[in-house]
Protein backbone atom coordinates (compact mmCIF):
# COMPACT_ATOMS: atom_id res chain seq x y z
CA UNK A 1 0.00 0.00 0.00
CA UNK A 2 1.18 3.52 -0.39
CA UNK A 3 0.59 6.49 1.23
CA UNK A 4 1.14 9.94 -0.53
CA UNK A 5 1.45 12.76 0.88
CA UNK A 6 0.60 15.90 -0.32
CA UNK A 7 1.25 19.55 1.27
CA UNK A 8 0.50 23.20 0.24
CA UNK A 9 2.36 26.23 -0.55
CA UNK A 10 1.77 28.63 2.10
CA UNK A 11 4.87 27.90 4.62
CA UNK A 12 5.24 29.84 8.07
CA UNK A 13 7.62 27.51 9.51
CA UNK A 14 9.70 24.68 8.74
CA UNK A 15 7.30 21.95 8.13
CA UNK A 16 4.20 24.61 8.42
CA UNK A 17 1.66 23.68 5.72
CA UNK A 18 -1.77 25.26 6.07
CA UNK A 19 -3.17 22.15 4.79
CA UNK A 20 -2.45 18.48 4.07
CA UNK A 21 -3.48 15.41 1.86
CA UNK A 22 -2.99 11.71 2.35
CA UNK A 23 -3.83 9.04 -0.21
CA UNK A 24 -4.19 5.38 0.33
CA UNK A 25 -3.39 3.80 -2.75
CA UNK A 26 -2.91 0.11 -4.13
CA UNK A 27 -0.79 1.66 -6.66
CA UNK A 28 1.92 4.56 -6.73
CA UNK A 29 0.58 7.69 -8.25
CA UNK A 30 2.90 10.13 -10.24
CA UNK A 31 4.07 13.44 -8.67
CA UNK A 32 1.04 14.93 -11.32
CA UNK A 33 -1.46 12.23 -10.39
CA UNK A 34 -1.38 12.91 -6.55
CA UNK A 35 -1.09 16.67 -6.87
CA UNK A 36 -4.10 16.69 -9.71
CA UNK A 37 -6.26 14.62 -6.92
CA UNK A 38 -4.77 16.60 -3.97
CA UNK A 39 -6.17 19.90 -5.78
CA UNK A 40 -9.37 18.37 -6.29
CA UNK A 41 -9.86 17.60 -2.67
CA UNK A 42 -8.69 20.62 -1.44
CA UNK A 43 -11.41 22.09 -3.56
CA UNK A 44 -14.34 20.04 -2.52
CA UNK A 45 -13.52 20.60 1.74
CA UNK A 46 -11.72 23.32 1.97
CA UNK A 47 -12.32 25.92 -0.71
CA UNK A 48 -10.73 28.15 1.23
CA UNK A 49 -7.02 26.87 0.24
CA UNK A 50 -6.90 29.07 -2.35
CA UNK A 51 -6.83 31.99 -0.17
CA UNK A 52 -3.27 31.95 1.44
CA UNK A 53 -0.93 34.91 0.05
CA UNK A 54 1.07 31.67 -1.53
CA UNK A 55 -1.17 29.25 -2.96
CA UNK A 56 -0.70 26.24 -5.04
CA UNK A 57 0.82 22.68 -3.80
CA UNK A 58 4.33 22.26 -2.55
CA UNK A 59 5.59 19.05 -1.93
CA UNK A 60 4.75 15.54 -2.39
CA UNK A 61 6.21 12.59 -0.67
CA UNK A 62 6.05 8.41 -1.23
CA UNK A 63 5.54 6.01 1.87
CA UNK A 64 5.17 2.12 0.68
CA UNK A 65 3.88 0.78 4.24
CA UNK A 66 3.79 -3.22 3.86
CA UNK A 67 0.11 -3.68 4.77
CA UNK A 68 -3.04 -5.17 2.94
CA UNK A 69 -5.57 -3.16 1.60
CA UNK A 70 -8.68 -4.19 0.42
CA UNK A 71 -9.69 -2.62 -3.14
CA UNK A 72 -12.56 -0.71 -1.65
CA UNK A 73 -10.59 1.50 0.58
CA UNK A 74 -8.24 2.31 -2.54
CA UNK A 75 -7.58 6.17 -3.11
CA UNK A 76 -8.95 6.46 0.30
CA UNK A 77 -7.84 9.94 1.94
CA UNK A 78 -7.11 12.06 4.45
CA UNK A 79 -7.58 16.11 4.31
CA UNK A 80 -6.67 18.14 6.84
CA UNK A 81 -6.27 22.07 7.80
CA UNK A 82 -4.11 23.80 10.29
CA UNK A 83 -2.98 26.47 12.05
CA UNK A 84 0.31 26.62 13.14
CA UNK A 85 0.62 28.11 16.76
CA UNK A 86 4.42 28.12 16.95
CA UNK A 87 7.50 26.37 16.14
CA UNK A 88 6.40 23.31 17.74
CA UNK A 89 2.61 23.20 17.90
CA UNK A 90 -0.18 22.95 15.48
CA UNK A 91 -3.33 23.30 16.05
CA UNK A 92 -5.57 21.03 13.66
CA UNK A 93 -8.58 22.98 12.28
CA UNK A 94 -10.72 19.95 10.49
CA UNK A 95 -10.08 16.84 9.36
CA UNK A 96 -12.03 15.23 6.58
CA UNK A 97 -11.60 11.50 6.24
CA UNK A 98 -12.73 8.70 3.79
CA UNK A 99 -10.32 5.70 5.37
CA UNK A 100 -12.16 2.84 6.57
CA UNK A 101 -11.36 2.12 10.44
CA UNK A 102 -10.02 -1.25 9.73
CA UNK A 103 -7.35 0.40 7.70
CA UNK A 104 -6.83 3.11 9.64
CA UNK A 105 -6.46 1.01 12.84
CA UNK A 106 -4.16 -1.40 10.96
CA UNK A 107 -1.89 1.40 9.70
CA UNK A 108 -1.90 2.94 13.60
CA UNK A 109 -0.79 -0.98 14.90
CA UNK A 110 1.58 -0.45 11.90
CA UNK A 111 3.37 2.74 12.93
CA UNK A 112 3.18 1.64 17.00
CA UNK A 113 5.88 -1.28 16.14
CA UNK A 114 8.26 1.21 14.27
CA UNK A 115 10.10 4.34 15.30
CA UNK A 116 11.31 5.86 11.25
CA UNK A 117 13.24 9.06 10.74
CA UNK A 118 12.95 11.15 7.91
CA UNK A 119 15.40 14.28 7.29
CA UNK A 120 15.87 16.13 4.31
CA UNK A 121 19.85 16.57 4.14
CA UNK A 122 23.10 14.80 4.10
CA UNK A 123 24.85 17.24 6.87
CA UNK A 124 27.05 15.81 9.08
CA UNK A 125 25.59 17.82 11.67
CA UNK A 126 22.14 16.18 10.98
CA UNK A 127 23.75 12.59 11.16
CA UNK A 128 25.68 13.84 14.70
CA UNK A 129 21.79 14.47 15.67
CA UNK A 130 20.02 11.50 14.63
CA UNK A 131 22.54 8.81 16.56
CA UNK A 132 22.91 10.88 19.67
CA UNK A 133 18.35 10.65 19.18
CA UNK A 134 18.54 7.06 18.64
CA UNK A 135 21.07 7.22 21.66
CA UNK A 136 18.53 8.93 23.77
CA UNK A 137 15.74 6.82 22.79
CA UNK A 138 17.24 3.35 23.28
CA UNK A 139 18.29 4.52 27.02
CA UNK A 140 14.97 6.10 27.58
CA UNK A 141 13.12 3.45 25.88
CA UNK A 142 14.79 0.25 27.74
CA UNK A 143 14.12 2.11 31.28
CA UNK A 144 10.65 2.15 30.82
CA UNK A 145 10.19 -1.51 29.68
Amino acid sequence: MWHIMIYTKGLVVEYGHPYAVHIFTLEKLSPEEAFKIAEELLNKHFPEWRKHDISGLAYVGYEYIPLDMSPEADKSYVVVSFTHIDWHRLKINDIVSTVPQQLASAIEEYRKRFITLDYDDDYVGTRATIIDALDYLSREGYKNI
